[in-house]
């Protein structure tokens, strides 16, 4: 997780395919359960109080 402070985002993309920064309210589809990217995603909308 990261605080965005400005500027673009910059991959490495050996690591990661594609990044962007979304409301919790407008974000795209979820990755599917085993995925780290779930689990990040998961853990910061119950911290907000939102169901995936």
């Amino acid at each position: 997780m990261a605080e965005h402070a400005g500027g673009e985002i910059c991959i490495d993309p050996v690591e990661i395919a594609e990044a962007g920064w979304f409301r919790w309210d407008r974000m795209p589809a979820i990755p599917g359960a085993l995925s780290l990217s779930r689990r990040l995603i998961g853990a910061y909308l119950a911290e907000h109080g939102v169901s995936a």
